[in-house]
C-alpha cells in the first residue's frame, strides 16, 4: 500500500488535509498482514514554512478491519438475496431494507427508511401491527400472505416470513418478503381453467345422458314395434299353417300333397323367422334366455332346400345337398 501512503503524505503536505490520516497494511515476519491506522500532524515549521517536526502514531486496527469485512460481506449477501429482507422497529418504522426489497416497491433505500409499514401495506394499521407484534412474541416466527402497494400504486401479492430479534436492549422486526404476484395469477388462471373444464364435463355429461335416454327410447319404440308387428303377422301365419295341415289330411293327389307340404314348411319357417325377430327385441331389452335343445341338421337342411327349390327351378338352377346321411343327422 506504499502508493496510498505516499499519496496521503503529499496531500497533507500540500495543505489539502488538516491532519495526516491513512490506513495501510504491514507485512509481518511470519508472512501475514496487519492493518495499521496512521495519524499525524506537523508541530513545527521554519521561517519559510517548511515542516521541521512531525508527530504521529500507528494503531493496530487488524481486528476492526476483520469485523468491517465481515459486515461488508454480510451486507453484500443480503443485497444479493432474491427476496426482500426488512428490518423494522416495534412501531413499524423501516430501519433497513435490502436491494430486492427496494426494487420490489420501486423506492430507494433512503426513501423507505423515511417510511413506515403503513405507508405501503394496505392491510396494516397501528392496531393490527400491535397485535402482530404481540403474536410474534408469543408464537415466534409466522408465515402469511399479504399485499404491498408499489410506488406506482400497483398492488402486488406477497408471502411473508417474520420474526422478532432482540439485539442487546433493542427488539427488531425481521421480515423476509417474497413477491408471489405471478404465482397468484397462475393460480387464478388454473382455477378458471378448472372451472371451465368442469363446466364442459358437466355439459358433455348432460348431452350424453340425453343422447342415451333418446337412444333407449328409440330402442324401446323399435322393440315395441317389432313385438306388435310380429304378433300381427303370427296370427295369420298360424291360420295358414293350421288350414294347410287340414288340407293335407283331406288331399288325395300326391302332387297337391307335395305342394301343400311345401306351403306348410315355408309358413313354419317364416313363423320361425318372426320368432327370431322377437328374440332380437328381447336381446335389446336384456330379456333373452337361450335354451340348449337337440335338433336334426339333416331335416333343417332339407326344409331349407324345399323352401328355396321353387326360386332355384325358376332360374334353372339345381340345389344339391352334399354330405353323408349319418353326419347330417348328428
Amino acid at each position: 500500500d506504499m502508493e496510498q501512503v505516499l499519496s496521503a503524505i503529499d496531500h497533507y503536505l500540500a495543505g489539502k488535509q488538516n491532519i495526516y490520516r491513512v490506513e495501510f497494511r504491514f507485512l509481518r515476519k511470519n508472512g501475514t498482514y496487519m492493518w495499521i491506522q496512521a495519524k499525524g500532524k506537523i508541530v513545527s515549521r521554519d521561517n519559510q514554512g517548511k515542516p521541521l517536526r512531525f508527530v504521529g502514531l500507528h494503531a493496530d486496527i487488524t481486528e476492526r478491519k476483520k469485523v468491517e469485512e465481515s459486515l461488508y460481506l454480510s451486507q453484500f449477501i443480503i443485497d444479493k438475496a432474491p427476496i426482500g429482507i426488512w428490518r423494522m422497529g416495534e412501531k413499524g418504522e423501516i430501519l433497513d431494507v435490502n436491494k430486492q426489497g427496494c426494487a420490489s416497491l420501486g423506492y430507494t433505500r433512503e426513501e423507505l427508511c423515511q417510511m413506515t409499514i403503513f405507508d405501503f401495506d394496505p392491510d396494516q394499521n397501528p392496531e393490527r401491527w400491535a397485535c402482530n407484534v404481540a403474536e410474534l412474541k408469543e408464537a415466534g416466527a409466522t408465515v402469511f400472505e399479504s399485499r404491498h402497494r408499489h410506488k406506482n400504486n400497483e398492488i402486488i401479492a406477497i408471502q411473508v416470513i417474520q420474526n422478532l430479534v432482540k439485539f442487546e436492549d433493542q427488539v427488531f422486526h425481521i421480515a423476509f418478503v417474497l413477491d408471489i404476484t405471478d404465482r397468484k395469477q397462475n393460480e387464478q388462471e388454473l382455477l378458471a381453467y378448472r372451472d371451465h373444464l368442469e363446466m364442459l364435463v358437466e355439459k358433455r355429461t348432460t348431452e350424453l345422458m340425453e343422447a342415451m335416454q333418446a337412444a333407449n327410447q328409440a330402442t324401446r319404440a323399435k322393440s315395441d314395434f317389432l313385438a306388435t308387428m310380429s304378433h300381427e303377422i303370427r296370427t295369420p301365419m298360424n291360420a295358414i299353417i293350421g288350414m294347410t295341415h287340414l288340407a293335407i289330411k283331406e288331399c288325395g293327389s300326391p302332387k297337391q300333397h307335395r305342394f301343400l307340404k311345401t306351403i306348410q314348411q315355408s309358413a313354419e319357417s317364416l313363423l320361425g323367422i318372426i320368432n327370431e325377430i322377437l328374440d332380437f327385441s328381447k336381446i335389446e331389452a336384456g330379456k333373452l334366455v337361450l335354451d340348449s335343445i337337440p335338433f336334426n341338421l339333416r331335416d333343417l337342411i332339407q326344409d331349407t332346400l324345399t323352401i328355396l327349390a321353387p326360386a332355384a327351378h325358376a332360374k334353372q338352377l339345381e340345389l344339391v345337398r352334399a354330405g353323408a346321411a349319418e353326419e347330417a343327422s348328428r
